[in-house]
């Protein structure tokens, strides 16, 4: 699907429906669960929301209108993005990063009953 990622620019991401366990294992790679020792607490780090939209993106941002390669070719390409061409990048995968984690996973269209399911 093709995304405006500027007034001028796109990029083409592959629809969530189409994720696999792939994608979902490399998203995951990037948590790490950690516990505060003295409060018991969760730790939060703020480059996870980073860590998370970068893997995803290295993996279904297969192409763009920028004179610089694809996340998929070359990951570092990502860090050359202005922030608004960011910001529209990481809108276009929460859908992505929600079905990852579990929440509303979109799924292909059931065109052609099965033979389980005809009356």
């Amino acid at each position: 699907m093709r995304v405006p990622i500027d007034e001028k620019n796109w990029a083409e991401i592959t629809p969530p429906e189409q994720l696999t366990r792939f994608e979902r294992k490399a998203v995951n790679a990037t948590i790490v669960y950690e516990v505060n020792p003295a409060s018991g607490l969760p730790l939060i780090k703020a480059s996870l929301d980073d860590e998370m939209t970068g893997a995803i993106l290295c993996l279904v941002c297969t192409d763009w209108s920028l004179p610089i390669p694809a996340p998929v070719h070359d990951p570092k390409s990502l860090d050359k993005l202005t922030l608004e061409q960011d910001d529209k990048l990481r809108e276009a995968v929460i859908p992505h990063i929600q079905a990852i984690k579990g929440g509303k996973a979109p799924v292909p269209a059931n065109e052609v009953p099965t033979p389980g399911s005809a009356s």
